[in-house]
């Protein structure tokens, strides 16, 4: 039995393992669970057979070996429970095997009669995919109609990583789920392939648009007029469940709002054709006696494209949203509102909020002189790691992906976005959240902007990430010495280790997280704002800061997006002369650059001169020599 969501590949999954079994000798037949409402199996398949192998003689089906059944969407069969159970016995009794796929809500709806037949019944679930099967999808669909013998490897790699961001920007965090169906839809609207017509939106407006509306289509909204009506009816219903504060909505709740739209709009179809034709679409979902939008970014998006459309009007909303940007609705709502709208009053709003957070902290610099450099000079020194390997690209970036993957799913649980939160949570959430929308923007609406309010808005995300790396400087050289006692009292009790190398250790902890916070910032920073083909605005935010912080971040995005400077490497390691850490964080980004993508022989070779790495091969011939 395979569980998974409407449109999580349950379906293209039963008809591989079917063209799969009768390739190598099965005879299986496929079944739609919601032509399900008898319990004789001959009449069942008897249709089934004539469709699928052009022949009516069910005594000869089942007088053939190895006899398998696909049951698809077992959970829309009318069957009652009782009868359900009786189906399932039968089934058993004339196929070798068996398999049923059902929505993820079967495991609660189930009965006892049924639960004790689907004990037999091995269990999977369909997952969205990770960080891994996205990349690798996404590889497939730009080596379509390309020749292996001719295609330019290296040009390949970068528009993979490119692409990946793109999509990873579009799903956010759980905004839609990563099945093939969604990444593949996204993948087509981003090569301008799925859309004809022209939006005023600007970014990837069309993209979501395009998602919501092939359900509509799918379902007989396929005239103009009826999709601008189903569309108008979904944005004032997503603003009236926005403006209650409400997540699901009854019938009768239904019922109340579409009088009340009839009151301002003509009214084309009755309620229960509106629920109906919504439901089937999968735009809305009917679950415990509540319907519900299917997914976060439907909701979002709407909310906000009702919001943009009397912008002027919601000045006090924006404000509010902004406010409270630490709330995951409200932080995505307004990213939504960033697809609909460049109006001044939002984007002022925007940057405001990302000014508050550590608004009294010294934002970090990394020049030789600044507190978090002295804090862990000596730590730098220590981790000074020089030595290069040759490694495949393909493989580290496989690497990187799986590590994502695995880090995903330790923090699969969901954070407590409510007023509970402390008020150093929330700043540091509305941080991370107001350079995210900062990073939307710069990454979507570039073309919309002057290049003096994109340099605004890059500067304003530099200055929230420096900040909260300089609060938590602060707060730990502060406490610095009441950590390093606390810790050492409850260890040398423990052990008998003495006091003063315990005191290093703990130490060397300490800066060690402050390395990991500064260096997370920093890569986190440089995967919301930057983009390719940009490098002139990060040059002139470095520039107009002028700090060795503003250049290390500038040059991880530059690097990460594009190809190294030798000229510019040259001059960044000799501005950061005996700055230990400044050029520790730049190896970081060179090594990564190197790892992960194909570089020629020689600039390579005069890259790793330059950042002072010691080939691994170099390594391997001078301990050879010594022994």
């Amino acid at each position: 039995m395979v569980e998974g969501e409407d449109q999580s590949g349950k379906t293209t999954l039963f008809f591989v393992l079917l063209k799969k079994l009768y390739e190598i000798g099965y005879n299986p037949i496929y079944l739609r669970g919601k032509y399900i409402n008898i319990t004789d199996v001959k009449k069942i398949i008897k249709k089934a057979i004539k469709e699928q192998y052009n022949n009516s003689d069910i005594n000869l089906f089942f007088q053939q070996p190895l006899r398998a059944l696909f049951l698809d969407n077992f959970h829309k069969s009318s069957l009652n429970s009782k009868h359900r159970k009786i189906l399932l016995n039968n089934l058993s009794s004339h196929f070798d095997y068996i398999f049923i796929s059902a929505d993820n809500s079967i495991g609660s709806n189930i009965t006892t009669e049924e639960a004790t037949n689907l004990k037999k019944f091995d269990k999977y679930k369909l997952l969205p995919l990770g960080h891994e099967k996205r990349g690798e999808l996404i590889e497939q669909w730009l080596r379509i109609g390309e020749d292996v013998m001719t295609i330019n490897e290296e040009l390949l790699l970068k528009n993979i990583k490119a692409r990946f961001d793109e999509i990873n920007s579009l799903i956010g965090n759980r905004l839609m789920p990563s099945y093939p169906i969604f990444v593949l839809t996204l993948l087509q609207g981003l090569d301008d392939n799925i859309i004809s017509q022209d939006f005023s939106q600007t970014s990837y407006g069309h993209v979501y648009y395009a998602l919501i509306t092939a359900g509509l289509v799918r379902e007989g909204a396929n005239d103009n007029n009826k999709l601008t009506s189903y569309l108008n009816i979904l944005k004032e219903l997503a603003f009236y469940l926005f403006d209650k504060k409400a997540e699901t909505f009854t019938e009768n709740d239904f019922d109340e709002f579409y009088t009340n739209y009839g009151k301002l709009y003509y009214k084309d179809f009755s309620s229960t054709q509106v629920l109906s034709t919504l439901s089937k679409a999968n735009i809305i979902k009917y679950d415990d006696e509540n319907y519900c939008f299917s997914y976060k970014y439907i909701f979002f998006y709407l909310v906000a494209q009702k919001i943009s459309s009397k912008i002027d009007t919601h000045e006090k909303l924006i404000e509010d949203l902004c406010e409270n940007i630490h709330l995951e609705k409200n932080a995505n709502i307004l990213i939504f509102l960033t697809h609909h709208s460049k109006a001044q009053l939002l984007i002022d709003n925007i940057v405001f909020t990302s000014e508050i957070p550590f608004e009294n902290s010294k934002p970090v610099t990394l020049d030789k002189n600044d507190e978090f450099v002295c804090f862990i000079s000596d730590f730098a020194k220590e981790i000074q790691d020089n030595i290069i390997e040759d490694r495949d690209p393909k493989k580290e970036i496989k690497k990187d992906l799986q590590n994502r993957d695995k880090l995903d799913r330790n923090n699969n649980h969901n954070t407590s976005d409510d007023e509970l939160m402390s008020p150093e949570i929330k700043e540091i959430s509305q941080a991370f959240r107001s350079i995210k929308i900062i990073g939307q923007i710069v990454k979507n609406q570039q073309g919309d902007f002057e290049k003096e309010k994109l340099v605004e808005l890059v500067e304003a995300a530099y200055s929230a990430s420096f900040r909260y790396v300089g609060f938590f400087t602060e707060m730990l050289i502060r406490d610095k010495e009441l950590l390093i006692e606390a810790i050492t009292e409850d260890i040398k009790e423990k052990t008998k280790d003495d006091k003063a190398i315990i005191e290093k250790s703990v130490k060397q902890f300490l800066q060690y997280i402050s390395w990991r916070v500064c260096m997370d910032s920093f890569t986190g920073l440089m995967f919301s704002v930057g983009t390719k083909g940009r490098n002139e605005l990060y040059e002139t935010v470095a520039s107009k800061m002028g700090s060795t912080a503003a250049k290390m971040v500038t040059f991880a995005i530059k690097s990460y997006y594009e190809k190294i400077s030798i000229e510019e490497l040259k001059q960044l390691f000799k501005e950061t002369e005996n700055n230990y850490l400044a050029q520790s964080i730049l190896r970081v980004y060179i090594r990564k650059h190197l790892y992960t993508n194909i570089i020629e022989r020689r600039k390579r070779d005069q890259i790793i001169q330059i950042a002072g790495f010691k080939p691994q091969s170099m390594v391997k011939r001078l301990k050879s020599s010594q022994h």
